[in-house]
């Protein structure tokens, strides 16, 4: 019995740690948390509308030339307290920039310049984006509601005229092109070219 007092007296118990020590395990756990939180609320934010989640978007990866095309819809009416057609071009002249062979840039394009009243730009964007596979629905249908109009022009309808032969010719070569690679087996049709 004595000698298991003996031991017992001989191992000291160590003291615990001071209480403020004690809880910077817990501080940290708790720290970290709050800030994984804080991203993650600040990030879904970005998520809340599409303008936020564009900009995001290009601070991630400013040549994306999808976001810079998608933003310039943006600036180009589409949320009409953001219009700003000098921004939108800007960025189409940067997906432009970034690839030359995005055709779908043709149709934002003639939305700016019609906007603008540029309608020289905006035919000659206007007749790429009828060639472009991802935009030949709604720019036909622009392309047949415009040129009747700006052929009656008292002003500038005989030049209109000129202006649509001229865009009809080179349509048709640019289809027929298009054709004539595809029956060489050229494998994918990335849309024809003016």
């Amino acid at each position: 019995n004595n000698t298991n007092n003996n031991t017992n007296n001989n191992k000291k118990e160590t003291p615990p740690p001071p209480p403020r020590l004690r809880y910077i395990p817990l501080l940290l756990c708790l720290a970290l948390i709050g800030r994984m939180w804080y991203r993650v609320h600040h990030r879904s934010l970005d998520w809340m509308d599409s303008f936020s989640l564009l900009k995001s978007s290009l601070d991630t990866c400013p040549r994306s030339a999808k976001s810079n095309l998608e933003i310039s819809k943006v600036y180009s009416g589409l949320q009409p307290h953001l219009f700003d057609l000098t921004k939108s071009l800007e960025h189409l002249q940067r997906v432009e920039e970034i690839d030359p062979s995005y055709c779908d840039v043709h149709q934002q394009f003639s939305h700016c310049y019609i906007q603008q009243q540029n309608y020289i730009e905006f035919e000659r964007r206007l007749a790429k984006a009828v060639l472009c596979p991802f935009t030949m629905g709604g720019a036909t249908d622009m392309w047949r509601r415009y040129w009747p109009a700006a052929m009656k022009d008292p002003a500038g309808g005989e030049a209109a005229k000129k202006r649509l032969a001229k865009y009809e010719r080179q349509l048709q070569a640019a289809i027929e092109r298009e054709q004539q690679e595809l029956s060489q087996g050229k494998p994918q049709w990335k849309g024809a070219s003016l």
